[in-house]
């Protein structure tokens, strides 16, 4: 059985196809309501530049907790979960923004097509 990631994992999904990679990690849903954030022609560039920041930091983070998870025993899976939660939130807020702000962006981003590109374009390529 594969163990939950408890967050993340649709934000990381856009993630991944940005980079070609693929992760196997499952998810539940985030249980809080994230705070609400205007269209995207009144997030600052700024603020995008940092999400586009916290997004690359993830990507790396899933990457390396999923390599983790593959090969734990079954008495390690929580404690890589939880310690995976607490360095996505930590990738989050280092680069400026509040896991509310990241997944408010987000989610506006998966319905507003200009400000995912202005995303997408934010991000470095991924290296191999």
């Amino acid at each position: 059985m594969k163990q939950l990631i408890k967050r993340y994992f649709v934000q990381m999904l856009a993630v991944t196809i940005i980079a070609g990679g693929s992760f196997t990690l499952v998810t539940t849903t985030r249980s809080q309501t994230p705070e609400v954030v205007a269209p995207s022609e009144t997030i600052s560039e700024h603020k995008l530049d940092q999400f586009a920041a916290a997004m690359e930091n993830m990507a790396e983070l899933m990457q390396e907790y999923d390599e983790q998870l593959a090969t734990a025993t079954p008495s390690d899976k929580q404690r890589i979960v939880d310690e995976a939660n607490r360095a996505l939130d930590k990738a989050v807020t280092d680069n400026g923004l509040t896991v509310e702000e990241y997944l408010s962006i987000f989610r506006l981003a998966q319905n507003d097509s200009v400000l995912r590109e202005k995303i997408i374009n934010r991000l470095h390529p991924p290296t191999k």
